[in-house]
């Protein structure tokens, strides 16, 4: 949640707040929503992935570790300052030190906005949710999430907030592979804070094969999982089949992408649980 930042000054004492929070974000663990698509699109074999509020760089450091050709954008100059720093020797990381309505996206396979979206302006927001959209090549894919309406920060200038219907409509006309909707008492920068969020993983349409992903099934309701005993989850999955094989990769590619796939069906509670 690298543009957090951009939302309170950055004098004094502030500073030397947000470096510590970016220096202790870049050691955290990548995002399991984004090694969810890194399993579905398989290596990165010099493919372009683009890590859009990629603040420290914990998920960008992720992606170029499998292979990926990463365009790392945030506006916060401090968190681009300790990204700067790690990916010395990394020759496939370009950096771009802009806001989503600023940066000019590549085509790519992989499009992740971990938790930075909802920090858009509600009047600059449809431009850069076409953007994303528009960036993703034939198959594709978006992992990020979205905040909802009854999250801490909802109301909060310069941000957006959508709900359960407001997701779907955002998200006509793609395959979505897992949709699933959680609150939550957690914290961010240290401080308490109530989550309500919606974890998103879908793919830009393309003909469709013999093994396409099959449209999407019913909303499950449950307690518990990784938020704790008194969250709330909603899950829409689709149909457990493995996508069509793309170009010259081969067919145990495509196995271990149906395999990730069914791992985020209702049957599989642990994996989806894990998928935020």
């Amino acid at each position: 949640m690298a543009a957090m930042g951009s939302h309170v000054s950055r004098d004094g004492e502030m500073v030397s707040r947000w470096e510590e929070y970016h220096a202790r974000a870049a050691e955290r663990e990548p995002r399991p929503l984004l090694l969810r698509a890194c399993e579905l699109l398989g290596p990165g074999d010099g493919r372009v992935a683009v890590d859009l509020g990629c603040g420290s760089g914990a998920d960008v450091l992720a992606l170029a570790g499998r292979g990926w050709v990463v365009t790392a954008v945030d506006r916060d100059p401090v968190a681009l300052g300790v990204l700067r720093g790690r990916v010395r020797g990394y020759g496939v990381v370009k950096i771009v030190q802009a806001s989503s309505a600023e940066a000019v996206l590549p085509q790519a396979y992989l499009v992740h906005a971990g938790y930075s979206l909802p920090f858009c302006a509600p009047a600059v927001f449809p431009g850069v949710w076409a953007a994303v959209r528009g960036a993703l090549v034939p198959g594709g894919v978006f992992a990020g999430q979205f905040l909802g309406p009854r999250d801490g920060w909802a109301g909060a200038d310069g941000m957006i907030f959508h709900d359960a219907g407001q997701v779907r409509e955002l998200l006509g006309g793609l395959e979505v592979c897992y949709l699933r909707e959680r609150e939550w008492d957690g914290q961010s920068a240290g401080d308490a804070k109530r989550w309500h969020a919606f974890g998103v993983l879908e793919r830009a349409r393309r003909p469709a094969g013999p093994w396409a992903c099959q449209g999407s099934r019913g909303i499950r309701r449950g307690t518990g999982g990784s938020a704790g005993p008194d969250a709330t989850s909603r899950s829409m999955t689709t149909s457990a089949r493995p996508w069509s094989t793309p170009p010259g990769r081969s067919w145990p590619h495509s196995r271990r992408a149906a395999l990730a796939l069914y791992s985020l069906s209702p049957m599989n509670s642990h994996a989806t649980n894990r998928c935020h």
